[in-house]
Formats: C-alpha cells, sequence, structure tokens
C-alpha cells in the first residue's frame, strides 16, 4: 500500500481538516516488474545473438585452416586405405600391416569427427549454461581450431597450466573469449620475426586467471583507452565488436577482461574468473 496526507482547506481558507489516500501499488510493482524482467530477458537474447554472430564470423575467417585442418586426418585415411587394398591384393598379405593401417586409418577418422562435433557444438546457438569447466581443456580446444593457423604462420606457442583449475562457466562461451584472445595475438605476431604466442592459466586470489601475450607491436596508443569500446578496433575491416563482447561474456560469468602492453613488449590480454569450490558431499 501507498498513503499519503493532505490538508483540506475550508471556504474561509483555513484548515478544515486532512485527508487521507491509500492506493494499492502491488499491481503497478507487478507490471513494473514484469517490464524490468523482460527487458532484461531481451538483453540476454541479444548478447547470446551477437555471441552467435561473433561465432559465425570467426569461423568463416578460420576457413582456410579449418579446411587444412580437417583435410589432413581425410587425406591420411585415403592413403592408409589404399595401402591396406595394396596389401591384401599381394599374394601373401602381410596382415599385420594391413592391421596397421587400418588402425591408422580408424584414428584419422576419429580425428576428423571430433573437429566436426567440436564445430558443430561451437557453432549452434544455445542459451547458456553455466557448468564446472577445466580452463586447460578450453585452452585446448582452442588451440586445436587453431593449429593450422599457427602452424602455416610458424608460430611458437608456450603454454603454462596450473592444476585443476574449475570454474563456473558456459563451456562454449568461454572458448569463443579465448579463441577470441588468441586470433588477435595470431594478427598481432603475423609480421613478427620469431612470432610468439604464450597461453597461462594460474591461480590468484579467489579465482584463475588466463592469459594470452604476444611479442608482437602493442597495443595501438589510439585505441588503448577504447579498448574494450563496441566498434574500437585498429585492424582494417574489423567490426571491434570482439574484445568488448568477450569482456561483457567474462563479466557475466563472474570475472573480467583486461589488457594492457607487456613489460617485455608487445600485449598482454588476461582473463580473470572465480575459482570454482566443489562442496563435499554429505552423507
Amino acid at each position: 500500500m501507498e498513503g499519503s496526507l493532505a490538508p483540506l482547506p475550508g471556504a474561509d481558507g483555513e484548515g478544515r481538516g486532512r485527508v487521507l489516500i491509500l492506493r494499492e501499488v502491488g499491481p503497478l510493482q507487478r507490471r513494473l516488474l514484469e517490464h524490468l524482467e523482460d527487458g532484461e530477458r531481451r538483453v540476454r537474447e541479444h548478447e547470446e545473438m551477437l555471441a552467435h554472430v561473433s561465432r559465425l564470423s570467426t569461423l568463416g575467417e578460420m576457413g582456410a585452416g579449418l579446411a587444412h585442418e580437417l583435410n589432413q586426418p581425410l587425406t591420411a585415411i585415403v592413403s592408409y586405405g589404399q595401402a591396406a587394398a595394396r596389401l591384401l591384393g599381394e599374394e601373401d598379405p602381410d596382415l599385420g600391416q594391413v592391421r596397421h593401417a587400418v588402425g591408422a586409418s580408424v584414428t584419422q577418422a576419429q580425428r576428423a569427427a571430433q573437429i566436426i562435433v567440436r564445430l558443430r557444438q561451437w557453432v549452434r546457438r544455445t542459451p547458456s549454461q553455466a557448468r564446472p569447466t577445466d580452463l586447460v581443456q578450453a585452452a585446448l580446444s582452442v588451440l586445436t581450431l587453431c593449429r593450422a593457423d599457427l602452424e602455416r604462420q610458424g608460430v611458437s606457442v608456450i603454454t603454462a597450466y596450473a592444476d585443476a583449475p574449475l570454474v563456473l562457466a558456459d563451456s562454449v562461451q568461454l572458448e569463443q573469449i579465448i579463441l577470441n584472445l588468441l586470433r588477435n595475438a595470431l594478427e598481432a605476431v603475423h609480421d613478427t620475426p620469431d612470432p610468439i604466442i604464450k597461453l597461462s592459466i594460474a591461480p590468484e586470489a579467489g579465482g584463475w586467471t588466463l592469459s594470452v601475450r604476444d611479442n608482437g607491436p602493442g597495443i595501438a596508443a589510439g585505441v588503448a583507452a577504447r579498448l574494450f569500446t563496441p566498434f574500437t578496433t585498429s585492424k582494417a575491416g574489423g567490426l571491434g565488436l570482439g574484445l568488448s563482447l568477450s569482456q561483457t561474456l567474462a563479466q557475466g560469468m563472474g570475472g573480467d577482461l583486461s589488457g594492457m602492453d607487456g613489460a617485455a613488449g608487445g600485449a598482454v590480454f588476461t582473463l580473470s574468473l572465480p575459482r570454482l569450490v566443489l562442496e563435499a558431499a554429505s552423507d
């Protein structure tokens, strides 16, 4: 209930009493809450749509590398299959070599299937699902997707991982953040002699940090102050949404994303996430 008290003047202007007005505001509050929840839902849907579009855009940029990544196991399958067929056509086939060729074909087929499954999971538009997630496994999955591009550019990747870095996060969104950081580092070292990217995961007070460092030219002075502002970019043809969206996703997981020039040159971007504490089961 909402109440108000107002004076009641008489004909001569003098006060004759007071008027108490009571109003039930429950329905109004409910409508306001409904509008607020609807607005928050629309914001979440918009963020998920942006994340989905960003993943598709990134996948398009990675197309050549992914085609190369899939072509390797497929070519190996053909080679092993031809070798097995040739061995079986001999008068006295070496069955040990045949088994080896067939087994190697199966291994390469499984590798190709895993790549395809990872791509399907990554581009699928699904609502956010926070669950216990291993930061190391997320980083390894992203390195798998980027391996062809890293090899083509001759980039050395140095990794340092902490033990059991569990966080509560949406695994797809987490991988999207790491992929954005890794691809930015790849572009930064494109013209750098002996390009190096360092990916590390370390504990911090109450959480974990995942850092991506490169030995490129560092953050451009003109964009340093607006690094995480939408549509801020120093790349020709870039939309300037990757870092902004990544920071939004990180903050939605209770963490944050920051970037600065490295002390020894290049740039370093750090994803901070709260540590997941698993409660012991009670009897």
